[in-house]
Parts: C-alpha cells; structure tokens; sequence
C-alpha cells in the first residue's frame, strides 16, 4: 500500500480532519505520505510521518491576489489561481500511484469547492494515476450536471452513509461507488483522566459549533436551546457537564460559543469546559460520557463508536445518514438546526433520548463492534484497485 497519497487534508486543528488521517493510515497499515494545508498544526497535535506542504498562501494585498481575481472574473475561469495554489502537491503528482481526496466534505460546499477537487482530480489521472474520493458524504442539491460528469471520473468513490450513496445511485454513479462507514470509527481511543469535578459515567459532553448557527434560522434560539438544556440538566439530573470543542481554527472555532456558556455556568462547579487536545484524547474524553450531544460529526462518530447514547445537532447530510445507518432511522436522533424554532427544542429532544439511554447504550454495544469493522472493507476495495 506504499503506492497511495492523501491530499486535500486541511490540518489538525479540525480533530475530525485530523481523525480522518489518523484512521485511514492505521486502516491501510502503512506511513502513506499526507499533502496538508498546515503541517505545523499537524505537528503541533503529533500527528507523525511524511507529511508535505499541500498549498501555497496568497496575500490577500497582494498585486497577485488582485489579479486573480480579475482574471478569473473576466474569464470565468479559476484554473489559473489554482495551479499556483497547490503547485507543491502538482509538482509532486507521478504516475502509478493511488490519490486519496480525504477532506470526506470536499463537495458539501458548492461550485467552488467542487471545481478545485475536479481540477486536482482530472490532473492526477491525466498524470496516469488513480483518484479516489474517500469517505464522502455529498448533498443531492450539489450534485449538478457538471459536478456528476466530474465525479463519475473518480476511479472509487467511498461514500460514508446511505443517504450519499443511494443519491449517486440515482444518478447514475453506480460502477465506481462502494458504501463504507466513515473511516474515522476506527480511531483509537486513548486512555485519559477526566478533569477535576467530572466523574466517569456520570458526565454529559455537549459539543456545539459555530457552523449550526450559520445554518440555523435564528442564532439566538440555537444558543438559548443550548443554555436551557444545561439548565435543565444541572436541575434535573446529578450529571455533570463536559463542554468539548472539536473544531479551533480561527475563522469557526467551537472555543467560542463553549466559553460563553461555561461564563454562565461556572459557578454550579458542574460544568466544565474542555481543553483543546489531539483527536484520540478528546475520543477518551467522549468515551467516559454517560451522553452525549454534538455538532460536530467526528465528535459524535467518536461518541457512536464508544457505544455513548448521542443526540447529533445536525446541518447537513452526514449527521441524517450516519444516524439512519445506525439506528435504521434519523428521527429522535438527530434534531435539525434548521428545525429549532424554539427555546426548548433541544431540551425535549434530550429528553425523549435521556429517558431510554440505557436501551441505547445496550443497542450500541451489540450493533457498533460489526458496524466498525465494516470499515475495513476500505483496505480491500483499494488493494483491489
């Protein structure tokens, strides 16, 4: 397996990026070289081996910055910007090898997103290697006629959940897609000691996002629902809370709306907020949660897959079909952003979970050991390749 690349990873400061890399080198049992937007932020989380340079940075007032975007406008062609942009892992592009793509959301953003890994795609394979979209979740509304022809040039494409797969099977990307679970259920868990005031099965971690209040129809409720579940939580149960951030890069850092909760409830000496660690430390945090509530995917992929009862505040199509794979149905499991139209949404939806938690964790128990080894299947579908 000493043939394959990763790119388009765009640092470990996102744990689920960071979980992706981690899970996916442990699955193919090798040190496969890793193109990344940010190495020193790799390194910073000891995330170890051969890891490369994926792109280069332009000054946002720089003469080169203006005439991209001129040029580009002018031409309605970005392929110019973008060959200067990721010149360092182009260069590096031989023949023979195998490309995986492991952002897992790289076409969950739009014609942009969708244009530059089309672009580094059709290059490695003009290139005469292999392309491989790995562990991919992509919404039916992004799926354009341009976005389709793209994709069906994919050597393989995994698809993470049900609900991704079965939309390229409508489509007619059927010959070169296989569904796997997200690679990321095979991360490790490392063993850590809870802070102090927190107990083990006696802690309920509750992640939240800035990105949830992008997508929700009014920031302020999306906030209140979270305040009005910790209240609820410290009057009605003896648990403690865990606020656990997944995601710090500066532009949607996860720190910033758990510090404005844990400013208000500090003083209960029940709440804790969570510092930033590597990705396999907050999965040890995670697993000592008796339930756990997140936004973020990976931190409820690392709460699924250490058998943790989850209620996913979800966005997107991942959070739906992760849900419906595991439990046969997204409904009660995952609440919608978009759906919070009140205060106490998220406190009764917690409430219906709360209350069958330990048939939960039962069912989690016997379903997820065969559910995670499923991942597996990855390693044979590219030996096969």
């Amino acid at each position: 397996m000493k043939d394959i690349i990763l790119y388009g990873h765009s640092g470990s400061g996102n744990h689920g990026c960071e979980a992706i890399i981690r899970s996916t080198l442990k699955v193919l049992g090798c040190d496969c070289v890793v193109y990344s937007s940010n190495p020193d932020q790799d390194k910073k989380y000891g995330l170890i081996g051969d890891i490369k340079n994926y792109s280069l940075r332009i000054n946002p007032n720089s003469l080169r910055r203006y005439f991209y975007a001129v040029y580009c406008r002018i031409f309605s062609n970005s392929m110019i910007r973008y060959k200067y942009l990721y010149k360092p892992f182009l260069d590096s592009i031989t023949e023979g090898k195998i490309y995986l793509s492991v952002g897992g959301d790289h076409y969950c953003y739009g014609s942009y997103s969708n244009h530059i890994y089309d672009f580094l795609s059709n290059t490695i394979k003009s290139k005469g290697s292999k392309s491989v979209l790995w562990s991919c979740s992509i919404e039916s509304k992004d799926l354009d006629k341009h976005t389709i022809q793209s994709l069906k040039k994919y050597d393989l494409i995994t698809a993470r959940e049900s609900i991704t797969y079965q939309n390229l099977m409508d489509i007619g990307i059927d010959k070169n897609v296989v569904l796997i679970p997200d690679v990321a259920f095979q991360l490790p868990t490392e063993n850590v000691e809870l802070p102090e005031n927190l107990s083990k099965e006696n802690t309920i971690g509750i992640n939240i996002s800035p990105m949830i209040q992008k997508y929700g129809e009014n920031k302020e409720i999306i906030f209140k629902n979270y305040e009005n579940l910790i209240s609820y939580i410290l009057k009605n149960t003896t648990c403690s809370v865990a606020l656990i951030p997944h995601v710090v890069w500066s532009d949607t850092d996860d720190r910033i709306p758990l510090q404005t909760l844990y400013h208000r409830f500090q003083n209960s000496g029940r709440v804790v907020l969570i510092e930033d660690r590597p990705a396999q430390e907050m999965k040890g945090i995670i697993s000592q949660c008796c339930f756990f509530i997140g936004a973020r995917t990976h931190a409820t992929i690392a709460a699924y897959s250490s058998c943790v009862p989850t209620l996913v505040i979800g966005y997107s199509i991942k959070a739906r079909g992760i849900a419906k794979d595991i439990f046969g149905q997204e409904e009660g499991y995952v609440l919608p952003v978009q759906s919070m139209n009140s205060a106490a949404d998220l406190t009764t939806a917690f409430q219906k979970l709360w209350d069958k938690r330990d048939e939960i964790a039962n069912y989690l128990r016997d379903f997820m050991p065969q559910y995670c080894e499923r991942v597996w299947d990855a390693r044979k579908v590219l030996q096969d390749l």
